[in-house]
């Protein structure tokens, strides 16, 4: 999941939540990588030795290394979605 994103959004979390919605969404095959950007500069930090310095979490189960889009795609039709992410 290294390709620019066709969507960003963010929020601040209220009560540890926070909802986005993704409108006018095509259909197809989709993957969603969410981070909890602690430093506010708008990007993943790493520690020296390749680890994330900031939690994140995707739409699939996370592996060890870097999140793909194999594991985390899902299909998109003709009804809404609902995902819950947890970091």
């Amino acid at each position: 999941m290294k390709a620019a994103p066709l969507d960003t959004q963010s929020a601040t979390p209220e009560n540890n939540t926070v909802t986005l919605v993704f409108e006018n969404v095509k259909p197809g095959e989709y993957g969603i990588i969410t981070l909890h950007d602690m430093n506010g500069n708008n990007r993943m930090d790493f520690e020296a030795n390749g680890m994330p310095k900031e939690s994140y979490a995707t739409t699939g189960e996370l592996a060890f290394g870097p999140p793909s889009f194999a594991i985390s795609k899902f299909e998109v039709a003709d009804k809404d979605l609902d995902f819950t992410v947890r970091f």
